[in-house]
């Protein structure tokens, strides 16, 4: 298979050992929908390093699909803090997509560019751009997802995981919290060939409709 094929079966892997961690597998997923039981909402620290734009484009995106938000704090001499706002299962998961496409991206960029550390920045902010641009549009494909025969209602799921971040974050910091200054990104000829790269990155093999399956991919 392709080494795409791999990491996604990594992913995969590596998913059911969280679950596992949280003593959870689908039948007690579904138990807890059926008797509507949920974590509370919290806020999960993302302790990798400081994301340049790429990265945080990517966390945002998969904060996005997988019902959290991103809360960024500046600190001293321009230091910056992440954080996951979500249930704690839908964070752990959001983190761990983010990471199999962060590092899916420096393996292309090492691949396509070479030595050259310009180029291989160039062609992760096109990549970072292109993935965000894309879990943007499959988070609105599933707002806007009819319900399923099984009862799934993914755009009132959406609503009520919103609707309870936001609800935290009134509690959390009253109405000292600004929404972040958009930054463009620029970028050039490998910067279009990482967003060319980023159409073939796997993301519904990761990502399925049910509702048990949130948890999971």
């Amino acid at each position: 298979g392709t080494s795409n094929e791999h990491e996604a079966a990594v992913f995969a892997a590596k998913a059911a050992e969280l679950l596992a961690k949280h003593n959870l597998n689908e039948e007690m997923l579904r138990q807890r929908d059926v008797n509507r039981e949920e974590g509370p909402i919290g806020e999960y620290s993302y302790d990798k390093r400081s994301p340049d734009r790429w990265r945080e484009l990517i966390l945002q995106g998969c904060a996005k699909v997988y019902f959290c938000e991103i809360i960024r704090y500046s600190g001293a001499a321009g230091r910056r803090r992440h954080t996951f706002v979500g249930r704690e299962h839908n964070a752990k998961v959001a983190m761990l997509m983010a990471e199999y496409l962060i590092n899916t991206v420096k393996r292309m960029a090492r691949e396509h560019c070479g030595a050259s550390r310009a180029d291989q920045g160039d062609f992760r902010r096109g990549a970072g751009l292109r993935l965000y641009q894309r879990l943007v549009d499959l988070y609105n494909a599933q707002n806007a997802a009819a319900p399923t025969a099984s009862g799934g209602n993914l755009p009132a799921l959406y609503r009520t995981e919103e609707n309870a971040i936001a609800e935290w974050k009134k509690a959390m910091f009253g109405d000292d919290i600004r929404k972040a200054r958009t930054k463009s990104i620029r970028i050039g000829a490998y910067g279009a060939a990482g967003m060319a790269a980023a159409d073939k990155i796997s993301l519904n093999t990761q990502i399925r409709e049910t509702r048990a399956n949130r948890l999971l991919t």
